[in-house]
Order: structure tokens, then C-alpha cells, then sequence
């Protein structure tokens, strides 16, 4: 296993584990081979050090959902419906999950858009959703604080700013999935439209205005 691996998925969160490019996205996914996708990712070429650069990458999430896995003693999307989904009141939803069974954390999770909305609403409490804690607040001001660099947004731990001086962050998904927090306006908004054309940068932009 390569030397810097450790902190390579540490920093993984933010896409910086040190990948040279986009791994296990659609086009690839199920083309490479191998059912052991954790074998492929860690096989792809990483000549960045960790935390030096932000490469969105699908196997950044995917390994460390293997590493939650890990640490639970069961898979992320079960864990999670037992201590976060079904909690917070979510109604049906799903997730992908690869050949061998483990969840794929990276995309395929499939909700409600009002769930999103409590998803949403969980962020802007800072970790508290109806008097219960559910995250720690730690992790979600630096969630709130994305700062690295990717293309022309800044992202971490799943959330984009288009610069460091909004007030507001979101979560984007594929065919325009949309979740925006802005704390100044105490707002949330969710949005579910289906449409890979959207610009978020300027969508967002517009909304929380």
C-alpha cells in the first residue's frame, strides 16, 4: 500500500487524496475489470501529495465508506439509516451500493425532497435537528467553510462555496440535485429538477441573493 495512503483518505473528504484524476464515475464504473473497486481506486495514479490538491473523484467517498464500514462493523447505509435517517424522520430512500456489496457512498443515495430539506435544516442548526444532536458542530463549521480550490468553487466535506466570502454553502448532485443552506437568511432550500444543464454556481448565486 503507497506510503501516503493514511493521509491520503484523511483528506479524502475534501477530494484531495492526491488523485491524478476523476475515479469510479459513471463511465468507468463498471468497466475497469475488477469487482474490488477499493483495489482499482488505489491503484489509479496519485502523484499529489495529501491536501495539496482538490480532484473530485468518486473514490475518494467510496473508500472512506469502506473506512466507516470498517469502524460501524456495518455497511455506511445501514449505519446511517438506524442513526441519522430514520431519526431525522426520512421517509423511502436508497443507495447504490458496488459489486461487492459495500455501500458506495460517493452517489446513488436517493431521497424525498422534503428530507433533503431536514437534511438541509440539520446544517443550519449546527449538528442539532429538534433538540437532538446528530453531528458534531465542530464538523459542521468546517462542513460550512469549504476552502479548497476545484475548478472555480471552492469544496469540502461534500459542500461548495463559490467564494470564500458567502454566506451561504451547498450540496450539488448529479441531474441537478441541490441542497442550499444560508445561515445569515436562516433559510434552507432543496431542489430536485433533473436538468444536468443547470450553472449551480450562478443558480445559487441567485437565490441566496
Amino acid at each position: 500500500m503507497r506510503e501516503n495512503f493514511p493521509a491520503a483518505i484523511k483528506s479524502g473528504k475534501s477530494h484531495a487524496a492526491g488523485f491524478a484524476e476523476g475515479v469510479l464515475f459513471e463511465g468507468d464504473r463498471y468497466n475497469h475489470g475488477t469487482d474490488d473497486w477499493a483495489e482499482f481506486s488505489l491503484s489509479q495514479p496519485m502523484p499529489y501529495a495529501a491536501g495539496e490538491k482538490s480532484v473530485y473523484s468518486n473514490a475518494t467517498y467510496y473508500l472512506l465508506s469502506r473506512i466507516a464500514e470498517k469502524a460501524a462493523g456495518e455497511t455506511l447505509f445501514d449505519y446511517l439509516h438506524k442513526n441519522l435517517l430514520r431519526p431525522l424522520g426520512f421517509r423511502d430512500y436508497a443507495a447504490n451500493a458496488c459489486p461487492l456489496g459495500h455501500t458506495f457512498g460517493a452517489s446513488g443515495m436517493f431521497f424525498a425532497c422534503e428530507d433533503l430539506v431536514k437534511f438541509g435544516r440539520l446544517f443550519l442548526g449546527g449538528g442539532i435537528y429538534e433538540g437532538k444532536r446528530y453531528l458534531a458542530a465542530d464538523y459542521v463549521r468546517e462542513a460550512a467553510s469549504p476552502l479548497l480550490p476545484n475548478g472555480n468553487r471552492l469544496y469540502g466535506l461534500g459542500f461548495w462555496k463559490n467564494s470564500a466570502d458567502d454566506g451561504y454553502y451547498y450540496g450539488d448532485g448529479a441531474h441537478g440535485q441541490l441542497i442550499l443552506v444560508c445561515p445569515a437568511k436562516n433559510a434552507v432550500l432543496a431542489m430536485q429538477s433533473y436538468d444536468n444543464t443547470i450553472d449551480m454556481r450562478g443558480l445559487t448565486a441567485h437565490l441566496a441573493g
